[in-house]
């Protein structure tokens, strides 16, 4: 550490500028240095914004010919836009297919823009059963030829000379998550996403995403800052990684350079079984201004808190297009952890694809449903997903609400009405509910509703 005294400049690790000035020979060294002092001060104004998904890159499974396997792992990443923690802005203009097994082994030459980012690691090789982490991360390459004349251009043997443009683009990797060896899954969690591996079928399936997802969200460790305020991060009970990204990037596995996109559970025979998105995609939330006081109700975990519900309402999208009867779906065979609050849509009308709630929360404790005026609905979803996510095998008791607006416009019958749902959520959120359950509202007894 140096020592300097008051208005004396500090100017050990600054942005080097070329400086221009009369009758100097500039070289093309110089012209890159100004390149790069640009995009160091771009780099610092997007850390300052933050990190993670601006907008789209989409992950979507692709249908798989040939009875699935490896070879014909694919997916969709939609264009858009995302930012890693190097402030580095990474741009994916088209839709885009990505074949997940490597077949070319030679890559173009790297133009070297992100000094930081190279040399590149090998993507993780899909050899089986497992989880893997779909990250993005920035890349470079040269494009075009460009006349060489006058000064330095004998023997251009560096793989950039003579090009004309070098060109930002991306990279897609694949990073293994080993449930045998990642520091942030406890015991009991690990022997149960074994188990749901081994096991097969849709059950087990969904189980295996559920539990997944919230070890991503750090379910395991939720209540420590509670239990312990003062000394959180340095308690000796406390795990030193809160989830499985933070583990993958104490082991160098997730770097700065890369912004996640999905967890993929892939197998050698079936290919590709899901695409989670929400468990790992976050939106740009910038950094905290102190690593000592990471109280509840921050940026992050405001961000953490909307990935949980929107994770959910997909795996439950999931459920309802693929299961053979939702009516039938029962969460605790289904689902480890629920998140504080979250809609479910209801069926048993002819033409309605849903779930049943009666079943859906079957050995689960909740209050029988009552109305909530639309109004409310912002608010308690707000107020709920504050509170920690609802452990499926606990006797914790949820609230249940019918909105007012939905159920009326159901009544009203026509080719529009909507679909009927019902809103769940945590205990502890205060109670919201209108009134008792009203017949005069209608007869809701075919999907469940009394």
């Amino acid at each position: 550490m140096g020592r300097i005294e008051l208005l004396q400049p500090f100017l050990e690790g600054g942005i080097r500028n070329t400086n221009f000035f009369n009758g100097r020979l500039l070289s093309a060294e110089d012209l890159r240095q100004e390149q790069q002092a640009n995009r160091e001060r771009v780099a610092q104004l997007a850390g300052a914004v933050g990190a993670g998904v601006v907008d789209g890159l989409e992950v979507e499974r692709m249908p798989q010919t040939g009875g699935g396997g490896l070879t014909n792992a694919v997916v969709q990443v939609r264009a858009g836009l995302a930012l890693n923690e190097n402030g580095q802005s990474l741009s994916l203009p088209l839709d885009t297919e990505v074949a997940l097994v490597r077949e070319l082994e030679a890559v173009n030459a790297e133009a070297g823009l992100f000094a930081t980012c190279a040399p590149p690691r090998q993507t993780a090789v899909v050899s089986g059963a497992g989880l893997y982490l779909l990250v993005v991360s920035p890349a470079s390459g040269y494009d075009q030829r460009a006349p060489v004349s006058g000064l330095g251009n004998a023997g251009l043997t560096s793989p950039g000379c003579g090009s004309r443009y070098a060109v930002e683009g991306v990279q897609f990797k694949l990073i293994g998550v080993d449930v045998n060896t990642n520091a942030a899954i406890p015991a009991d969690a690990r022997a149960e996403l074994n188990a749901a591996m081994n096991a097969g079928g849709a059950a087990a399936l969904s189980l295996l995403r559920n539990l997944s997802a919230y070890l991503c969200f750090g379910a395991a460790q939720t209540g420590e800052f509670a239990r312990d305020p003062l000394a959180a991060a340095n308690h000796p009970e406390a795990p030193d990684t809160p989830n499985v990204l933070d583990a993958l990037k104490d082991a160098g596995e997730l770097t700065r350079c890369d912004v996640p996109l999905a967890l993929l559970y892939w197998t050698a025979t079936a290919g590709i079984d899901f695409v989670d998105m929400w468990s790992v995609r976050r939106r740009v939330t910038h950094a905290s201004v102190t690593d000592e006081w990471n109280a509840p109700g921050g940026e992050a975990e405001r961000a953490l808190r909307e990935a949980m519900a929107m994770q959910f309402q997909e795996h439950l999208e999931t459920l309802r297009a693929s299961a053979q009867s939702a009516q039938a779906v029962v969460a605790e065979n289904y689902f480890r952890y629920l998140p504080p609050a979250g809609f479910v849509p209801l069926g048993g009308v002819t033409g309605l694809n849903g779930f049943n709630y009666q079943n859906l929360f079957k050995n689960m404790t909740y209050r029988d449903p009552v109305f909530i005026n639309g109004a409310r609905v912002a608010a308690l979803l707000h107020e709920a997903r504050s509170y920690p996510p609802i452990d499926v095998r606990s006797d914790e008791m949820f609230w249940l609400y019918l909105v007012r607006e939905n159920q009326q416009a159901f009544n009203a019958g026509g080719s529009n009405r909507p679909q009927p749902y019902i809103i769940f959520a945590k205990g502890h959120a205060p109670y919201q509910g209108d009134s008792q359950y009203d017949l005069a509202y209608g007869d809701y007894s075919n999907y469940g509703l009394i």
